[in-house]
């Protein structure tokens, strides 16, 4: 602890009258982040702010402490990632935030000091309240409107309470968060429309005219909001989604063209780019015209560094199109610890699905994916499944294996979502579900799912 204080002193006394000067000129913009991490493993931590999309890789040393100048600094809420453990903190220029925490015991052993900690301590205290809320979230989703909007005024009752009794924190970081309440009481409403049905199992449920009349001319347009207020970012996102769906519905188009037609529509360039960047980053391995796909997302975009990820997607994708060989799995393990390689499949089409014991989508597949296996149980197919689950969760892999009589070939990757071939398909959501041919060639990379139709349309084009 000693080591990491002395090491920002030194940094505060030989910068003092450069800052100084930097201050009179208004040039200052930069802030602080340090800290020390006991038990440390991975020697990195990660900053990220998710509403504009700055990220930030630090060194740990190897005494567990770290520290590094944020330049250009942008107001807002900051993530720190370690070990697969999260702390939220507030960042501005002229902020010096020191985090200390063993990474065995994170949460109980996290001591934030530093410029910015009252901030980053409210942040925390805010979300335990709006968690403690919705702690019993089916409950809540399936009362009717007005109990509903009763619960969520409860909410933001309470949220203004603590804001108020929280003293000292920065004035515009106030006026900011005054906002960041009405955001989280909208959110939750439109939240509502599509939860409510879901728990209700009632699909033909709509709301009234009046529920959402809190949104009759809501700015949509705010970068201030939209780059502090993770629920104003969650409002804008579903608008846009919501647009997207209108338009493919009147012109009949593709839901990626609809998408791309609504985001045109932003009047913000810098929402837009983060708005198209986040969607294309999770859509363009999906995408099925995936040159078309591509060069709309550079039409749209004017953010450099996003264009340059994209970009770097978009030609690992080019080596796994259709024909192409197929990136192989070596020594994967199954249940009883046999080591299976994709060349152990050759001359047999292979139907792999990517899935984990935690994933709801990819459980909701397996009864059709049983169903499948029994139709072509003595053709010329492979069903390879591909666990991603973390290596704690083994035992859970084995017992659900077990429990659900899962058929097929079943295999559990060696770094789940780090395993190389799972990165070199560049898979970031499951289930996942690839077909290749008995040469090891790919005939989609995102084959349809088991409970699909259209899957067995495709195993009998190519004669399965």
């Amino acid at each position: 602890m000693k080591k990491i204080f002395l090491v920002i002193l030194v940094a505060f006394l030989l910068g003092v009258s450069c800052n100084e000067q930097e201050k009179k000129m208004n040039k200052v913009n930069f802030a602080i982040i340090s800290g020390e991490l006991l038990n440390d493993k991975d020697k990195i931590v990660h900053i990220y702010n998710p509403n504009t999309l700055i990220k930030k890789e630090i060194e740990v040393k190897s005494d567990g402490t770290f520290i590094d100048t944020l330049k250009n600094i942008e107001p807002g809420i900051y993530h720190l990632y370690s070990n697969r453990n999260r702390v939220k903190f507030y960042l501005e220029k002229e902020y010096d935030l020191n985090l200390v925490a063993d990474v065995k015991n994170f949460r109980n052993t996290l001591h934030i000091t530093g410029k910015g900690r009252l901030e980053s301590e409210y942040m925390n205290k805010r979300d335990s309240i709006v968690n403690n809320h919705f702690s019993k979230k089916e409950e809540l989703f399936t009362l009717n409107e007005d109990s509903f909007k009763l619960k969520l005024k409860e909410l933001s009752n309470d949220l203004q309470i603590n804001l108020k009794k929280s003293e000292n924190l920065n004035q515009s970081f106030v006026e900011k968060e005054k906002r960041n309440i009405n955001y989280i009481f909208l959110s939750n409403l439109k939240k509502y429309v599509r939860y409510h049905p879901y728990y209700t199992k009632n699909d033909e449920f709509e709301v009234s005219n009046e529920f959402l009349k809190d949104f009759n001319d809501f700015d949509y347009n705010s970068v201030v909001d939209f780059t502090f207020a993770p629920a104003y970012k969650e409002i804008v996102t579903d608008h846009y989604m919501d647009k997207a769906s209108e338009i493919r519905k009147k012109d009949s188009i593709s839901r990626n063209n609809s998408l791309f037609k609504s985001i045109e529509t932003i009047p913000n360039q810098r929402i837009k780019n983060i708005l198209v960047f986040e969607s294309v980053k999770q859509g363009i391995s999906y995408a099925k015209e995936l040159e078309d796909y591509y060069q709309k997302f550079l039409k749209i975009s004017t953010n450099k560094e996003n264009e340059g990820e994209i970009t770097e997607m978009y030609s690992k994708l080019l080596k796994i199109q259709k024909g192409k060989t197929s990136p192989k799995f070596h020594n994967y393990s199954d249940i009883n610890g046999k080591k299976v390689s994709l060349d152990d499949f050759k001359g047999k089409y292979v139907y792999i699905d990517v899935w984990a014991t935690w994933c709801g989508p990819c459980i909701r597949q397996i009864p059709f994916l049983k169903e499948l296996e029994k139709k072509y149980h003595n053709k010329n197919v492979e069903f390879v499944s591909i666990s991603v689950d973390e290596e704690e969760n083994y035992e859970k892999w084995k017992k659900m294996v077990k429990e659900e009589e899962l058929e097929g070939i079943q295999l559990i990757a060696d770094n789940n979502f780090e395993s190389t071939f799972i990165k070199e398909y560049l898979i970031n959501g499951i289930p996942r579900f690839i077909l290749i041919d008995p040469q090891g060639k790919i005939i989609d990379r995102d084959a349809p799912r088991p409970s699909n139709e259209s899957l067995i349309e495709l195993f009998e084009e190519i004669g399965i």
